[in-house]
């Protein structure tokens, strides 16, 4: 069972699901009312194992984002493909395409993340929001950003991945999955002790889970333009509507 079951039951988009869960006030409470009882009457509760390498892309689809940018790490690298995949999977997920160009690859470094940017930035329609391979990635988009004079996150907004201490101390603040470094080398040590004790390893390898989880900071906020106007509508008559209650 996923989000376009839940949406399936009440007949509702599965980006109202999205924000409804994600607790995006705009949902007019009806229609709110309507998922969370689906939701109890299926047990639905979302995968824990891939809510968080998901849960960015529907955080900036409950923000109203539809033109949502991948900025990969080095595709040689096995951790790189199975994020890319998770955040192709996740757009699919909740109804979303990916744009042709939409999906560039950095090299997990601050030069990569601005590099890439500027492929980005030089498209007809670039992306409102873009999610980062990792941190220094997203801190390069973010300083080629104040380089062209696009407003983070008022033009564009961005989620890295690692949560380092330095994304605390940006303007705005990044918003960034985070993983656990203890965890990591926790995992590690396993994997080797295992790998040792193991005389006939498997040819492709064995896969380990490292929990992660999605930090809200300042760097990811509602699109500009007709979105964010139709957003701003949508509140005020919900704000409206609960006032004459």
């Amino acid at each position: 069972m996923d989000i376009r079951d839940v949406a399936r039951l009440p007949n509702v988009s599965i980006a109202t699901v999205s924000r409804t869960v994600n607790g995006v006030r705009s949902v007019d409470g009806r229609l709110a009312k309507r998922v969370w009882k689906t939701i109890e009457e299926l047990a639905y509760y979302p995968n824990r194992s891939a809510r968080a390498i998901r849960q960015a892309v529907q955080h900036l689809a409950a923000l109203w984002h539809t033109q949502i940018g991948l900025i990969s790490g080095p595709l040689a690298l096995r951790s790189a493909v199975a994020r890319q995949e998770a955040f192709e999977a996740s757009m699919d997920e909740i109804g979303l395409a990916v744009g042709r160009d939409f999906v560039v690859q950095g090299d997990h470094r601050l030069e990569g993340g601005k590099r890439a940017f500027q492929k980005l930035s030089r498209l007809p329609e670039p992306p409102t929001a873009l999610l980062c391979s990792n941190d220094m990635t997203a801190i390069g988009v973010m300083r080629e950003a104040f380089e062209l004079g696009i407003r983070v996150p008022e033009d564009l907004s961005v989620i890295g991945f690692d949560d380092i201490r330095m994304a605390g101390f940006l303007i705005p603040p990044l918003t960034t999955v985070q993983m656990s470094q203890s965890e990591l080398a926790r995992l590690a040590f396993e994997g080797l002790i295992n790998e040792i004790r193991n005389h006939n390893p498997l040819p492709e390898g064995t896969e380990y889970l490292l929990k992660t989880r999605l930090i809200l900071k300042n760097s990811a906020t509602l699109p500009a333009g007709p979105e964010r106007r139709k957003m701003r509508s949508a509140t005020k008559r919900v704000t409206r509507r609960s006032a004459t209650r």
